[in-house]
């Protein structure tokens, strides 16, 4: 099961441009998203999540381990 605690509101805009514009010789070199209404509010931003609770630092840290283990 896929758990998604944290939605990345700009990823998801990018994907769906990257779609619009194509790849290679068809490629258009930019995408105007409309529609969108304000994405900045009075909110204080997201919640940071804690580096063991993260997929990407917690494989960084792992990584990071196995360099100094290698060194020794």
């Amino acid at each position: 099961t896929l758990e998604v605690t944290k939605q990345a509101l700009a990823d998801n805009i990018a994907s769906a441009a990257e779609i619009v514009m194509g790849e290679a010789d068809e490629a258009t070199p930019a995408a105007l998203v409309r529609g969108l209404g304000s994405l900045i509010g009075d909110s204080e931003g997201v919640e940071p999540i804690a580096a063991d609770e993260c997929l990407f630092m917690g494989l960084i840290a792992k990584e990071r381990e196995r360099e100094r283990e290698s060194e020794l």
